[in-house]
This record gives C-alpha cells, structure tokens and sequence, in this order.
C-alpha cells in the first residue's frame, strides 16, 4: 500500500469514526410527542387541547310529574316574564337564565318537567302573578307592549266568562263610568282596573 493509499485509508476510518459519535439529532432537539389520555391531547411540545365533554341526562317525566299542557303554559309564561324584562332593558339571554333557574329553585327540581303534577297548577299561577308584578316595568319603558299584555288576557277571560265585547264594554261604563267602542280608547288607570275586574270575575 503506497502513501497515498494510507492517507485515504486514514481520512476515511476518521471519518467514520466521526458519524458513530454525532448523533443523530441535537441534544436540544426532541421527537415531537403525542400524548392521548382522560380527554388530553398534546400535540408536540407547545400545543394542547382539551377536549370537554358534556354529558345531558335526558329526563323523561312520568305520570307524577306535570302534563305537557301545564308544561307549555309554564313555558309560554316564563318567555312572557323574559320578555318583559329583556324590553325593559335587561340582557335576553341572561333574564331566560334567570326564569328558569327561579323556576327550578321554587319548587326544587333539577327541570321544570320535573315538577310535581300536584304543584303543577300552583306553577303556572305563581308564574302569572310573577308576569302581574313586573308588568309595570314595561308601562314605563314599553307602553304598547304593556296595554297589549292587558288586552290578552281580558279578552280571554271575557271568552272564558261566555262574554261579549260589547258586554265588556258596558262592564267598563258600569263599573268605571266610562263609555268605549274600544279598549285602546281607555287611560292607563282604567284600562289596568278593567283587567282587574275580569279577573276577579267568575
């Protein structure tokens, strides 16, 4: 073997040497992980996500509990109460929130469904009164809206009672002294002691 054959049998042995120590990666670089577990994922080394998982017990009443009628009136009544709130300016989303969890904690149920069926109309006529005592919030801020949330009500009752509109109006001259061909023709005052009086009637 010459000198130059040594000399390349040399260069390539160093070389070799040199590619068993150098690793393979840096020591400051490491193989991207992924980790999976209890809903954790970790994507490498600086993402992570956290999968929530929400679980809804569906709640299927039974005889014991409230019928779907009293259930829709219930509802049809706590919309009513937010209704009124959100036009007296408070948030729609937060004043739903609020109803239903007023509802839950009166009679103590974790849904509405789940209310007694003896208690059934006891809710629905708690609601109403709720609906009665903040109707004036909407007298200030939404005028229309309030004489309209009258209206309903007596001309169901009126249908209730086997009466005409022509009746309630003479119940109105009799009983206010006041002679109308409408109920829009009634002041405030008036209109809210009409109501007053359908309601107490049987």
């Amino acid at each position: 073997m010459g000198d130059n054959e040594a000399i390349k049998a040399k260069v390539i042995n160093l070389l070799k040497s040199a590619e068993r120590k150098t690793p393979l990666q840096s020591a400051t670089s490491k193989a991207p992980q992924s980790i999976v577990g209890n809903g954790n994922i970790q994507a490498g080394r600086d993402v992570n996500i956290n999968k929530r998982e929400v679980i809804r017990n569906e709640f299927t009443p039974g005889p014991e509990h409230i019928t779907p009628a009293q259930a829709r009136k219930i509802q049809k009544l706590v919309e009513k109460a937010a209704e009124i709130e959100e036009k007296a300016g408070a948030d729609r989303g937060k004043v739903f929130a609020k109803w239903w969890k007023r509802v839950k904690d009166q009679y103590g149920v974790p849904t509405y469904l789940a209310i007694p069926a003896h208690l059934g109309d006891h809710a629905i006529g708690w609601l109403t009164q709720q609906v009665a005592i903040m109707r004036p919030k909407l007298r200030r801020t939404d005028n229309a809206s309030w004489r309209n949330s009258l209206y309903t009500p007596i001309w169901a009752k009126a249908r209730a009672l086997g009466k005409s509109k022509g009746e309630v109006y003479a119940i109105a001259e009799e009983r206010l002294g006041v002679k109308v061909s409408s109920l829009t023709k009634l002041g405030e005052q008036n209109l809210k002691k009409l109501y007053n009086i359908l309601m107490a009637m049987d």
